[in-house]
């Protein structure tokens, strides 16, 4: 087996890098709990179909995930060929470590890098809820249950020939609209009967009041457009394999399942629906299931073409 363990830091650059010799493989050097990155592989360093697998400190398996594609046009753009990309990415509270990033394909090659985590920090918000609403949550319904299935069964589905969206990120509202939850927080929920339980927000909620334009994010299929018990009129977007956006508590939903949308088009209107105490758009994003914070992919590059020949050129220094 071909083996190749690069573990010292000194041989990754700030931000990424490729591997001293090895201009056709980027990695990063980092990861923040919470937030998603990528690795890029061009002109047949891996074989098609390689697995990224990030390992705690302890020897524990943090995540793992395929590579897929990217369109053969992008090839040509950037001036290379065979590009593949795998996404990384940790729950929120995962805490800082140093874990290991591991790379490999079906012929035995596989590498080894350094990969610290650093954990993130959330506020933390206190929620009473009603009877209604307290039921909701303290006693799931069947229905419930088959709805958390059904979506769940979305998340982690990976069609490898996804691939909709080759730009920036955009929000999915216009201008600069207010936050009233932001990804991560710590959420305290006391019901009326003086019981209380904590989870973490997996998205963000935007104040906005009811009717205003929900738009996607990016280019992708819709997957789920329908009305659930806990997030009420409910749109989920496929726009990479196995990266997902989701639009919860609309108004009203104006896409339908299998339809192909474009960055900034009209999905709904927001609303109030499902379990909440106040007109507001959630959105989230996902990666292999794995809640991701959107804000950070709005606010800079990933796969698209600038980002490509940002990293291509930082391995072609690093081999020079």
């Amino acid at each position: 087996m071909k083996r190749l363990v690069a573990i010292f830091f000194g041989l990754l650059l700030l931000g990424g890098g490729a591997l001293w010799g090895q201009s056709d493989l980027w990695v990063p050097s980092s990861l923040q709990a919470g937030q998603v990155a990528a690795v890029l592989v061009w002109n047949g360093t891996l074989s098609p179909g390689f697995r990224v697998t990030i390992i705690s400190e302890r020897g524990k398996p943090l995540y793992s995930a395929q590579s897929f594609p990217l369109p053969p046009e992008m090839d040509s753009q950037v001036g290379v060929d065979n590009l593949q990309a795998a996404l990384l990415a940790v729950d929120a509270m995962t805490p800082s470590q140093q874990a290991f990033l591991k790379v490999s394909d079906k012929q035995g090659t596989t590498y080894e890098f350094a990969l610290p985590i650093q954990a993130g920090k959330f506020p933390r918000e206190v929620l009473h809820l009603d009877r209604a609403m307290s039921h909701l949550r303290e006693k799931p319904s069947v229905v419930v249950h088959e709805q958390a299935v059904s979506i769940w069964d979305i998340y982690l589905a990976v069609h490898p020939q996804a691939i909709f969206q080759d730009k920036s990120w955009c929000l999915p509202v216009e201008g600069h609209p207010p936050i009233s939850s932001p990804f991560g927080d710590t959420r305290t929920f006391v019901y009326t009967d003086g019981h209380q339980s904590s989870t973490y927000h997996t998205g963000i909620d935007f104040a906005v009041v009811q009717g205003t334009p929900v738009r996607a994010c990016g280019a992708g299929k819709v997957m789920l457009s329908q009305n659930r018990k806990l997030t009420g009129e409910t749109v989920v977007i496929e726009h990479w394999p196995g990266v997902y956006s989701d639009y919860f508590h609309l108004r009203q939903r104006l896409v339908e399942v299998g339809q192909i949308v474009q960055q900034n088009q009209l999905v709904g209107y927001s609303g109030a629906t499902g379990l909440v105490t106040g007109p507001h758009l959630h959105w989230e994003m996902r990666v292999h299931g794995i809640p991701v914070n959107g804000a950070n992919l709005v606010h800079r590059h990933l796969l698209d073409k600038s980002w490509i020949l940002a990293k291509i050129a930082s391995a072609d220094r690093k081999r020079g």
